[in-house]
């Protein structure tokens, strides 16, 4: 004959119910921070973002920095209150001279409400993007501080929403805007 159970007391129920809450909570924590995702990349309009001190955004607002990598990892982007930047690791086409520069040109391009312009890079050219970078996926967009960059299978293409002012860049080449 079987015993009979006994039903669970209120201590233990109540020790249940709040494990229960606690691991639900900590689930939601890790989601909203980015770590449960696991899939590496930036969603459409998802700013990975660190508040930092208001630069060109009005007092006491903050800007978003947002940072991400083309699906090859060629390219690497970095979007601030004051500007888009990416940097290319390989690339094909002759360097653009870059008046007064003294270090390396042809890898950094920048775009800022008053244009694009190509960026003296100083010490070791930069690298490939690492594996702790995001990728933003090809077809897709993210917007951040007045800018919007998209990736595509030919590069990367960054602009000023309110100027229109923007560049291209790819391994084969670069437009300026």
């Amino acid at each position: 004959m079987a015993a009979a159970r006994r039903p669970l007391g209120a201590g233990i129920v109540t020790l249940v119910v709040v494990d229960a809450l606690l691991v639900v909570v900590f689930a939601v924590l890790l989601a909203g921070f980015g770590l449960l995702s696991g899939s590496g990349a930036v969603d459409e309009g998802a700013q990975q973002a660190a508040p930092v001190a208001a630069g060109e955004q009005g007092v006491g607002e903050a800007e978003t920095v947002v940072t991400f990598a083309s699906p090859s990892r060629n390219i690497s982007c970095t979007i601030d209150g004051a500007a888009a930047t990416c940097a290319i690791a390989e690339f094909t086409y002759s360097p653009p001279a870059v008046p007064g520069c003294t270090g390396t040109t042809g890898h950094e391009v920048q775009v800022t409400a008053d244009g694009a312009a190509w960026l003296c890079t100083q010490g070791a050219a930069p690298a490939r993007a690492g594996s702790d970078v995001d990728v933003l996926a090809y077809g897709q967009s993210i917007a951040a501080n007045g800018f919007t960059c998209t990736s595509s299978e030919s590069g990367v293409t960054c602009r000023h929403d309110a100027s229109g002012q923007s560049f291209s860049l790819a391994r084969g080449g670069a437009t300026l805007d």
